[in-house]
Order: structure tokens, then sequence, then C-alpha cells
């Protein structure tokens, strides 16, 4: 039919053909506006879930710079041994969180097999690494909070060093700031792959 809609009809006394032929093209012309919408410049199939996958990943990119923010600001405000860790760190938030966010767009935009896989794989990465990042704030915080709290005298110079001492000092900072980006994010995370799983290839 969409072939048709650009071909004039053979004889001009076949006038009802022509008109039923001219109907059909713009029914075929009206679906097609109607099935179709733009997102932030994004074009998307409706009824795809596209719309809910954009907002969760919008969301969860968004967490994710906050949390880099925090990183970098913990980081430079602490002594240069420890700045360093937590800059790497961000860098591969960063990497992660974007890589995601750009294969969700191209998932819903081109609904690929390849790129949906590629794009529910980033999602599952950047989920552990959020709950990597909190597993290891926690342990890092408990054990200089052991070593740093100690009532021994003798074994806290001896175990505490410097960094531990940083780390027992903004300890209950880390833990807040790690479970509220960290937590959230890697379920928004997992909800985002979800999402592109449920959407309809090509």
């Amino acid at each position: 039919k969409v072939e048709l809609c650009h071909r004039p009809p053979q004889h001009v006394g076949i006038f009802s053909a022509a008109v039923n032929l001219h109907m059909d093209c713009e029914n075929l012309k009206s679906e097609d506006f109607n099935s179709y919408g733009t997102f932030i410049g994004l074009r998307y199939r409706k009824g795809t879930g596209a719309i809910r996958l954009m907002y969760c990943t919008i969301i969860a990119l968004t967490l994710s710079l906050f949390r880099i923010i925090a990183d970098l600001a913990l980081g430079f405000a602490l002594a240069h041994h420890s700045s360093w860790s937590f800059l790497i760190a961000s860098l591969v938030d960063l990497l992660l969180a974007v890589t995601a966010s750009a294969a969700a767009c191209f998932a819903v935009k081109e609904r690929r097999y390849g790129l949906i896989v590629f794009s529910i794989i980033s999602f599952l990465e950047t989920a552990l690494y959020s709950a990597i990042y909190f597993l290891i704030v926690v342990i890092e915080v408990g054990s200089a909070w052991k070593l740093c709290g100690s009532t021994s005298p003798t074994s806290t110079s001896r175990s505490c060093d410097e960094r531990a001492s940083e780390l027992s000092s903004h300890g209950m900072l880390l833990m807040i700031l790690g479970f509220h980006l960290s937590v959230p994010t890697a379920i928004l995370q997992l909800c985002c792959a979800y999402f592109v799983s449920k959407t309809p290839r090509v």
C-alpha cells in the first residue's frame, strides 16, 4: 500500500478505485504519525515503554552524577593519597553511567537486538558497580572505625594511619552518602535493564 500511494491510477475512468486508494494512503499516513512520538529530540515508537525507560534512565544518570560530584568533593577535601582513589572511582562511574544511558537511547531509537542486549548488559554493570561501591564504603569505613576507634593507645598508634584516620573522621558522612546515592541508583538501573528487555525488536 505504501508503494501504491505514490503510483497514479492507470485508468482515469476507475474513479472509485482511485478514491479507495487515496483513503488507504491517508490512513497509512495517519497511522504512521500517531504511532511515533518525540522525547527530547529522540524519536520513539509509542506503546513500547520508551517513555518510562527514558525517565528511569534520566533519574539514574542524575543520581550517578550527584554521586560523582560527592566523590570528587570528598576526594579533594581529604588528603592527596585518598583523593586519587575517589577520582578514579568517579571516572569509572561516569563512564559506566554515560555508556548505559547512550545505549538506552540507541536501543529506543533503533530497537535492534544487539543494541538492546548491549543496553541491558550496560545497566546491569552500572547496578553492580553501585552495589560494589556501597559495599566497599561500608567495609572501608568499618575497618577505619575498628582501627582508629580502639581504646588502646598503643594499638591505635600502630594501626591507625593517616588514611584510616580520615575515613574514620568522615565515616558517617560517607555511609550516608553511599547509601542514598548507591542503593536507589542500583534499583533504578535494574529497572532500566528490565524496561530495555521489554523493548520490542525490529
